[in-house]
């Protein structure tokens, strides 16, 4: 109800969706990625939220094919970490890969959307 304290309001679950490029090195064995197009897609009314693209900062792939790194707003290369990303490669050949991610925030340092104590947790399953 309108009036209602802020720290009276139950949160809230949503989806949100994006497309996940990762990047292998395996003479290097680093790797770093992507996020891009990220969207919000269930909200109140059906709108679409539109979230800005992540950077997986590169990070070295472990003997046994895993991975865990940082991840910050596209556009802040350097800057304050947002969350971080976990995953390991697997199949013959490591042609597949799975991860994770988990950010502290949606829209990134100074919270441009208007969004305040947000998370997010994803995940990602890929083949080359």
């Amino acid at each position: 109800p309108v009036g209602l304290a802020p720290e009276l309001i139950p949160t809230q679950a949503a989806s949100t969706q994006g497309d996940v490029v990762l990047r292998a090195n395996f003479g290097d064995r680093a790797v770093e990625g992507n996020i891009i197009n990220r969207r919000i897609s269930e909200t109140p009314g059906g709108v679409v939220i539109n979230l800005p693209s992540l950077v997986l900062i590169n990070t070295q792939i472990t003997e046994g094919g895993t991975f865990s790194g940082t991840g910050f707003p596209a556009n802040r290369v350097t800057g304050t970490s947002i969350g971080s990303s976990a995953g390991i490669f697997g199949g013959i050949g490591a042609t597949e890969v799975a991860g994770a991610i988990k950010l502290n925030e949606f829209d990134g340092p100074g919270n441009p959307l208007g969004l305040t104590n947000e998370s997010e947790t994803g995940i990602f399953v890929l083949d080359r």
